[in-house]
């Protein structure tokens, strides 16, 4: 059935009664949903050192961003870039990849103010993970694409001639309680691992822009879900940075139609329920 009816999809509205999918670590977090990396940094005010209290911070802090910086890297380093690769790969190709994600650390932003307690100072660090200073950007000419070193779905490539004007404004993902471990550019794949999308193209070149990706409640997906032209399709497996659809829900979309929403990423999104 075609979507084109259906009005765009309102990020405002679909954020309101979902749950970020956030990625926890020792020091920090990977906020898939609002797209960023985050980490802490903590330093001993030397008041010996610094009698004066405000230097003592001053400098406090700026141990504490190198902490944090430092942080940063090692939780990049854990990103899956895709099903098969993380940044830690990556960086093991060669020097100019560090430069570039270490560009992006050097780019950090604090966030709020410094916490001191108990002699101590805080704070918190973020990067983008999609933007046009993200991670993402910084690495995206380093992916391979997929469509060339893996066999195409033929079922993903035949498009029924119901499918031919569809204009889907996101899609939702059932995945029945599975977890999902998710990746900068994910492969949605089918049963014998041919390749049905890679979500690499859908990354903004010029601006950096990505999907939002939400957990979402069944419910809630049926009170906006259809009316958003968003397309549920029920997952058989997740595996790291991959999705993978039997042929029934693969045939359910117009891939390629997916590939041209690039231009209008504020507008797409990915749901996971």
């Amino acid at each position: 059935m075609s979507n084109d009816k259906k009005p765009e999809v309102n990020l405002s509205d679909i954020t309101v009664g979902t749950r970020p999918i956030v990625t926890q670590s020792q020091n920090g977090s990977v906020n898939w949903t609002e797209q960023y990396i985050e980490a802490k940094g903590f330093s001993v005010m030397d008041t010996v050192k610094f009698p004066n209290k405000g230097q003592a911070k001053a400098m406090a802090i700026r141990g504490a961003v190198v902490v944090a910086q430092r942080n940063l890297l090692e939780i990049i380093k854990g990103v899956n870039v895709t099903s098969e690769t993380t940044v830690k790969d990556m960086i093991a190709q060669g020097d100019y990849i560090y430069t570039r994600v270490d560009g992006v650390i050097k780019g950090a932003e604090m966030v709020g103010d410094a916490i001191e307690k108990d002699g101590m100072v805080e704070v918190k660090m973020r990067v983008p993970l999609y933007s046009r200073k993200g991670l993402a950007t910084a690495l995206y000419n380093d992916v391979p694409d997929a469509e060339k070193k893996m066999t195409l779905s033929p079922v993903a490539q035949e498009v029924s001639s119901q499918l031919q004007e569809q204009n889907l404004n996101g899609l939702a993902f059932n995945i029945g309680g599975k977890t999902i471990d998710p990746a900068l550019f994910p492969l949605i794949v089918d049963e014998s691992g041919n390749l049905v999308f890679d979500f690499k193209k859908l990354l903004n070149q010029g601006t950096g822009d990505f999907p939002k990706i939400f957990n979402a409640t069944d419910n809630f997906f049926k009170e906006v879900g259809f009316n958003k032209g968003v397309e549920l399709l029920d997952v058989v497996r997740t595996e790291p940075g991959k999705i993978v659809l039997n042929n029934t829900n693969i045939k359910k979309v117009n891939w390629a139609k997916i590939a041209q929403k690039a231009g209008a990423i504020g507008k797409f999104i990915m749901m996971f329920i």
